[in-house]
C-alpha cells in the first residue's frame, strides 16, 4: 500500500491553507475536507496491506486518511421516540455526503453532525481569499495555481475540462482547486464537478 497517498493519523491543520469547520453541518458541496479527530484516523505505517485482519483497517485508512470533495451533501434530521411511536425530542442529526477522492473513486460517507472537519480554505463557496480559484477566458493558470513557472495544462487536460464544459449546461463558472496532484472542478451553481490530472 502505497502510504504516501494518505495523511499522517495525527494530520493537524495548517493555518495558512486549512480552516476547521466546527461541526458537520457547516459543511457544503465542493469542499475539500478531511475529519478532524485523530482518534477516527488510522496510522498508515501501522496498516499492513497482507494481513488479512486489517483488511478494516485498510477501509478506514483509505475512507478516512485521505482529503475528499464533499458532493451530494445533506443533513438528516433524528428523533428520539417513546414505545408508541411518538416523537420526544429532537437528537443530535446525521450529515451525509458522497466523497470523492484524487483517484477518481467516491464513497457514501454518514456521521454524527457533532464531528469537527479540517477544510481547504481555497474550496470553501464565497472565500474571497487569494488561494480561491476561478477559471476565466484568458485567465494564466500558473498564477492561479501557484504552480511552478512553466506549467502549463497539456492538451489532454484541456480537452478534459472542454469536453466536460460543453456538457455542463450551468452559465456559471467553475472552480478549480489542486490537490495531490489532482485538478478538481466544480460548478458552485449546480454542484456539477469533476477531476483531470496535473501533469
Amino acid at each position: 500500500m502505497n502510504t504516501a497517498l494518505f495523511v499522517d493519523k495525527f494530520y493537524e491543520m495548517n493555518p495558512e491553507t486549512d480552516d476547521l469547520l466546527a461541526e458537520g453541518t457547516e459543511l457544503e458541496n465542493g469542499m475539500i475536507v478531511l475529519l478532524e479527530d485523530s482518534l477516527m484516523r488510522e496510522d498508515p505505517e501501522r496498516v499492513d496491506s497482507t494481513a488479512l485482519g486489517t483488511r478494516y483497517q485498510q477501509e478506514r485508512l483509505r475512507e478516512v486518511n485521505r482529503w475528499c470533495e464533499v458532493m451530494n451533501f445533506k443533513v438528516q434530521r433524528r428523533f428520539e421516540h417513546d414505545d408508541m411511536g411518538s416523537v420526544l425530542t429532537e437528537v443530535d442529526p446525521l450529515v451525509e455526503f458522497v466523497a470523492l477522492y484524487s483517484d477518481g473513486t467516491k464513497k457514501k460517507r454518514r456521521y454524527a453532525a457533532s464531528y469537527a472537519w479540517i477544510v481547504k480554505k481555497d474550496s470553501i463557496p464565497g472565500n474571497d481569499g487569494e488561494q480561491q480559484v476561478v477559471v476565466t477566458e484568458g485567465d494564466n493558470l500558473n498564477t492561479m495555481f501557484g504552480l511552478q513557472p512553466g506549467y502549463k495544462l497539456t492538451e489532454d487536460d484541456h480537452l478534459a475540462l472542454e469536453g466536460k464544459e460543453s456538457n455542463h449546461e450551468c452559465k456559471a463558472e467553475p472552480k478549480i482547486v489542486e490537490i495531490d496532484g489532482i485538478l478538481h472542478i466544480s460548478c458552485a451553481e449546480c454542484g456539477d464537478s469533476w477531476t483531470t490530472p496535473k501533469l
